[in-house]
């Protein structure tokens, strides 16, 4: 009876073993079909991120699965998906074991290293990525979130100054100036180039997007940055400077001539469009200088100063008149946080005309220090 018995558990332990060992190779057939199905299909994440067995292991399919078809969006999108731990950083560890040179991808690395604080990893893909040309968007838009961190700030502008082929593409960009906190970042970028044209050009091209945007104090203050410097170096307009204005009625150009400008109309008598404008802030109290125009006596009498408040109704601005000269101030007061100028055709100035007129006057620059009206 115990020799049977005994016989009986021999057989079921045996039994069992065989069984153990079929459902083992099994099990090792279905386990090496899988790897070879994910090898030709691209489920990536399945195959190293997400693959519990050794590191050994994982890197001898890293190895291989570069021969295999491959789809780096698939594990992008896994990693925005998953949270910050292991896994994701395993992820980003394939990404750049693996050398993909997708846009995708190197987006993705760019935002990991930022969050990892590798500076060299930012700066070595951004500079190819945009040399490229490719994805500006999100790349401008990363570069302006580096511009608003402190940590990031300076290493930016140091960039900058290194002048690579994006940096008039970044500082021209009207996107990066969208809000508050891009413009006034933006204001401690200005004062950190080097180069004085590039930084005059930047501070006027900042101060129009925040005039544009109503930030009225801050387009003033990139005014002010900007007159520190040599403005004769650069062309472009602050909208605090006078421009000259444009008709079908009439020609005109502007000469700077040290701290005047002077200006020349070809006109045909007609019309009412400003001859010459400028942008203030306000607001405009009684008796404010508005502007001060030299000209001889024929001309003077043909032009007149308005003011408004921004997009309000013009005003006529009061004449004090001398022999070749004319000041114009402010009559009626406005309350506004900013306001326009405007030199314009005096009513009767075309009355009678029967060829063209010539409008040649001077004034004095605008400047920071006597921007009040």
């Amino acid at each position: 009876m115990v020799r049977s018995e005994g016989r009986r558990r021999f057989a079921l332990v045996a039994a069992i073993a065989a069984g153990l060992s079929v459902a083992l190779a099994l099990a090792n057939l279905s386990r090496a079909a899988a790897e070879r199905t994910v090898l030709q299909t691209a489920p990536t994440r399945q195959v190293i991120v997400m693959d519990p067995r050794p590191s050994a292991d994982r890197a001898r399919y890293a190895t291989a699965i570069v021969d295999a078809p491959f789809d780096a969006a698939l594990l992008n999108r896994w990693i925005a998906a998953m949270p910050a731990g292991t896994k994701r950083a395993a992820g980003f560890t394939l990404l750049r074991r693996l050398g993909f040179h997708d846009t995708a991808a190197q987006i993705d690395i760019i935002a990991d290293s930022l969050q990892r604080g590798d500076d060299a990893q930012v700066l070595l893909r951004l500079d190819a990525l945009l040399a490229r040309q490719v994805a500006p968007r999100p790349l401008m838009s990363i570069l302006s979130q580096m511009e608003r961190a402190p940590r990031w700030q300076s290493l930016v502008v140091a960039r900058l100054n290194a002048r690579p082929a994006w940096r008039s593409q970044y500082l021209f960009d009207a996107a990066t100036l969208d809000d508050a906190a891009g413009r006034r970042v933006r204001l401690l970028t200005v004062e950190g180039l080097t180069d004085r044209t590039d930084r005059s050009r930047a501070a006027a091209f900042a101060s129009r997007e925040s005039w544009k945007r109503g930030d009225v104090a801050l387009a003033d203050a990139f005014w002010r940055r900007g007159a520190a410097m040599d403005r004769g170096l650069s062309d472009d307009r602050f909208p605090f400077d006078w421009q000259t204005g444009a008709s079908v009625d009439f020609e005109g150009t502007q000469v700077r001539r040290g701290d005047l400008l002077a200006f020349s109309f070809r006109w045909n008598g007609h019309g009412t469009e400003a001859f010459a404008s400028r942008h203030v802030l306000g607001p405009l109290t009684r008796g404010a200088s508005l502007a001060s125009v030299d000209a001889k006596p024929d001309v003077l009498t043909r032009i007149d100063v308005r003011y408004r408040c921004q997009g309000g109704g013009w005003r006529v601005a009061l004449r004090t008149a001398g022999a070749n000269q004319a000041t114009f101030r402010v009559g009626e007061p406005l309350a506004c946080a900013a306001g326009e100028i405007a030199i314009v055709p005096a009513d009767t100035a075309g009355a009678g005309a029967a060829a063209e007129l010539v409008i040649e006057f001077t004034m004095p620059r605008a400047r920071p220090d006597t921007w009040r009206p």
